[in-house]
């Protein structure tokens, strides 16, 4: 019979989590049993090199405009690929990406699946209605933690029978993190796109406070945003210039890990955070605001330290705890990287939605005889 043909639809002009996790997928899906193919609703060259590396035919639906005729013709020309390809199985990803699947499942005929993996907190009342009817086709509703699973339940009145959390999963290095050498400067680390919603103002403001107890103390900022500049200005009143490091996207944050103690995380809204887990797998502590799903990630006082959010005291005192303690970080460090291998393996994730699709697929049938 074949493998299964899943197409996964999903924004693909930027870099951040959601993107990370496709491409996760798209190399660790079993090739014997599925067959991926990708609908972007739009796409960057980047992202485009890195689906043809990885042999995963795409199209790329360069929506600009929910009412403009263009969508509606893309729209359509993605339905019929779909039933001309026979696709199996559609899964769609955030609000954007589950409407479109919705669409497109009417039109090729295929079963799909809904992906939530955050807060979505921007949402007005109309956009939550819009995606409530996106989720009621839905064969299952996919959250990466219980925290987003649970609002969106409460905002979008979703039954519960019809969801399941699937948590991120990520590789654990076989490697140990190298040593940091004696004279390095105590160093934290924020791998994070620089937008509103990941606090980095909080961040800076905390890490000009910790410096009065760490006068060398140094910041790693690994991401790229729309707010770049203005948190250069704000590094800048903080006299932080020389302290605080923008390294912009980076593809392999191993080298920002191995050069860091620490990594810190002061969002105010989040789903489940790809950067904790890779974070804890290479063995660092972390100190994260207690929002979302980081309180299913960081185990309080054992992987790291949960702290309020927009809380700039509370992340400075944490960052001089962990940065002034080095058998206590690696005590922390090392209990994280153990925490991720026995609940956040990439296998165990990929495991997870293969037996999902299985499920849904075999429903399919079921329904279709």
């Amino acid at each position: 019979m074949g493998p299964a043909r899943v197409l996964y639809i999903c924004d693909l002009n930027a870099h951040g989590g959601t993107q990370t996790h496709l491409l996760q997928m798209l190399a660790g899906l079993d090739r014997s049993r599925y067959a991926p193919a990708v609908g972007a609703l739009t796409l960057s060259d980047d992202l485009r090199r890195k689906l043809t590396a990885l042999d995963v035919p795409f199209t790329d639906m360069a929506l600009r405009g929910a009412f403009k005729a263009s969508t509606l013709r893309s729209l359509v020309s993605l339905g019929n690929l779909a039933r001309r390809q026979r696709v199996d199985l559609l899964h769609g990803f955030l609000y954007q990406g589950n409407i479109v699947t919705s669409a497109v499942s009417q039109l090729g005929g295929a079963p799909y699946v809904t992906s939530v993996r955050n807060m979505d907190r921007w949402k007005t009342t109309l956009q939550r209605q819009v995606s409530r009817l996106a989720h009621a086709g839905a064969s299952r509703i996919i959250f990466n933690a219980e925290a987003t699973r649970e609002e969106t339940i409460a905002t979008e009145s979703i039954r519960r029978e019809r969801t399941v959390v699937i948590r991120n999963g990520v590789d654990v290095p076989e490697r140990d993190r190298p040593p940091a050498p004696p004279d390095r400067a105590p160093t934290a680390a924020c791998v994070a796109s620089l937008s509103s919603k990941k606090g980095h103002a909080v961040l800076l403001d905390a890490f000009s406070i910790a410096r009065k107890s760490l006068p060398q103390a140094r910041l790693l900022l690994a991401g790229d945003g729309s707010l770049r500049d203005r948190l250069a200005w704000r590094a800048r009143e903080n006299g932080l210039e020389q302290a605080v490091e923008f390294l912009g996207h980076r593809d392999n944050v191993r080298g920002v890990f191995e050069a860091a103690d620490v990594v810190v995380l002061t969002s105010v809204e989040e789903g489940l955070p790809n950067a904790l887990l890779e974070a804890m797998a290479h063995g660092l502590p972390v100190v994260a605001t207690d929002v979302g799903g980081n309180r299913e990630v960081v185990e309080h006082e054992a992987t790291g330290l949960l702290v309020p959010p927009a809380d700039r005291d509370a992340v400075a005192q944490a960052l001089v705890r962990l940065l002034s303690d080095r058998n206590l970080a690696a005590r922390m460090g090392e209990a994280g990287r153990e925490r991720v291998r026995q609940q956040f393996g990439l296998r165990t994730m990929l495991d997870a939605y293969m037996r999902l699709y299985d499920d849904v697929l075999r429903r399919g049938r079921r329904s279709r005889t």
